[in-house]
């Protein structure tokens, strides 16, 4: 028996993606109890006022207001947003940037078993759901046009917001990542390199090892021949894939 259900509010412009979802979490998640199913952004925000829900699915792209307009509206949300969307690349990076989850249409049943897991651990450690400074960066990003000053990531519990400037170089670890920055702090992260290469490429970082991406601002030496290497600011001498050299000094 679940001792405590998710009030959760499915938010999106076509009916057939609304059935799906909603087919999918009646399939596989007992956790989450669908208060409202609206299609449009005006009937979402009706129901969320409403039903003052603990969790959103909130349809990126949609045509009256999309679903980052849509969540300005609540500017003290307390509930936790899901974004979904068949492909935006901009959306998807503002809401890596926020630490925020998202699925892609269409939307797996797995993946969305995952991120129920995931808040079902969140709430037996009595971690909120969703972080007010979060959502309040997400918004600065929005209204900035995009232009990232930090990005955010979730330790445990914790959500450390990290200016792009002052990160080196990220240096990966298995399936974790190790955050490298200019005033010698180091912040392990459960995510791959691939996912900073991502989120960080926009920004003037290059993945010059398979295990190493560096801030080519925080370049002062590269060092060739067989046993060179990229010497950052710090003093630290990080590798150099062969087939990389000829591309970084392309762009440097």
């Amino acid at each position: 028996m679940i001792s405590q259900r998710f009030k959760t509010v499915l938010i999106d412009d076509e009916q057939d993606s609304l059935s799906l979802l909603n087919w999918n979490i009646e399939q596989e998640c007992p956790e989450l109890e669908v208060v409202a199913s609206c299609q449009g952004a005006k009937k979402g925000s009706e129901a969320i006022q409403e039903f003052q829900p603990d969790l959103v699915f909130l349809d990126i792209e949609m045509p009256e207001m999309n679903g980052l307009q849509l969540l300005q509206q609540f500017p003290n949300a307390s509930f936790y947003p899901v974004f979904t969307t068949a492909y935006s690349k901009y959306a998807i990076n503002a809401i890596k940037l926020g630490a925020f989850d998202y699925l892609l249409k269409p939307i797996k049943r797995l993946e969305l078993r995952e991120l129920v897991d995931r808040l079902v651990v969140k709430r037996q450690q009595k971690t909120q759901l969703v972080s007010v400074e979060s959502l309040q960066y997400l918004k600065e990003y929005l209204m900035d046009g995009g232009k990232a000053r930090r990005i955010t990531v979730q330790v445990g519990d914790q959500i450390h917001f990290l200016e792009i400037d002052e990160i080196l170089y990220a240096q990966a670890e298995s399936n974790y990542v190790t955050v490298n920055l200019s005033d010698g702090r180091k912040v392990l992260v459960a995510r791959t390199l691939k996912y900073f290469d991502e989120l960080l490429a926009p920004h003037g970082f290059y993945r010059a090892h398979a295990s190493y991406l560096v801030n080519l601002k925080a370049v002062r030496t590269i060092i060739k021949g067989e046993s060179g290497g990229i010497i950052l600011s710090n003093g630290v001498m990080v590798p150099i894939s062969k087939n990389r050299k000829d591309q970084l000094f392309k762009i440097i």
